[in-house]
């Protein structure tokens, strides 16, 4: 079933991308949150800790623009799809949904992984 979070989601979910490289498959047991006509499998969760997106709710229209641009002049994009990609700039992603969603998932699973028992996972130095 779709994660209870995704109630409350816009309509239309917003998320800004830049791969050129896309799953269009879930691996087995996982369960498609989202999609979108270019990438079939836009967000999915497998099982109850692990929860995946293809977009990039880290970056802004700002940081996006800057790497079509570096694409376009490497010749990784030829013109109609750099031009495609600044048009969707005009649509501003859901950042502060996205991000809000997954602080939430991220803090449920920490709380979770307490209420088990589990250790602290050890940070590398």
């Amino acid at each position: 079933g779709a994660h209870p979070a995704l109630a409350r989601a816009p309509r239309p979910l917003r998320i800004l991308e830049t791969h050129s490289d896309i799953a269009v498959r879930p691996p087995p047991g996982a369960v498609v949150l989202a999609s979108s006509p270019r990438t079939p499998v836009e967000i999915f969760t497998l099982g109850e800790r692990v929860l995946c997106l293809q977009g990039h709710p880290e970056m802004d229209n700002d940081m996006v623009s800057e790497l079509l641009e570096k694409r376009s002049k490497l010749g990784l994009f030829d013109a109609e799809r750099a031009e495609e990609g600044r048009a969707s700039l005009r649509h501003l992603p859901a950042r502060a949904f996205l991000q809000g969603w997954l602080r939430d998932y991220l803090l449920e699973a920490a709380g979770n992984r307490r209420r088990l028992g589990a250790q602290p996972i050890a940070s590398a130095r």
